[in-house]
């Protein structure tokens, strides 16, 4: 009759995750790359009031709101129709035809300095 034998093994492994500032550096296009601002200094970039923030809040920019898209109640983006000026978080979703996707948090520090997640942008030029 044989012998049946257990052997459990426990393995670490050390994992170095990215800042968010490293994780935006790698997604943005060159002209978009700056220090990640929380959403009050991003806003402040363009003078859109946001103090205090209400629910359902949309800056005002050339004089009409601007077009807030959010997900799952949480907004990641406003864009002035007019100008073009933006605020975008870079932890925002992707999506595709059928699916949606979020930067993962085995290889993006999601907990750390979190509020410091917003850029704020004009369009690019175009040539």
């Amino acid at each position: 009759m044989p012998i049946t034998k257990s052997i459990t093994e426990t393995q670490t492994r050390t994992v170095t995750l990215l800042t968010l500032q490293e994780y935006a550096d790698s997604i943005l296009d060159e002209p978009y790359k700056q220090p990640l601002k929380t959403i009050a200094e991003a806003l402040a970039v363009h003078g859109w009031e946001c103090d205090p923030m209400p629910d359902n809040y949309r800056p005002i920019c050339c004089g009409v709101e601007t077009e807030c898209k959010s997900f799952l109640g949480g907004a990641y983006l406003a864009t002035c129709k007019t100008c073009g000026k933006f605020v975008y978080d870079v932890t925002a979703p992707t999506f595709g035809n059928a699916w949606v996707s979020f930067p993962s948090s085995e290889k993006v520090d999601m907990e750390t300095d979190y509020e410091r997640r917003w850029i704020a942008g004009m369009p690019k030029e175009k040539p």
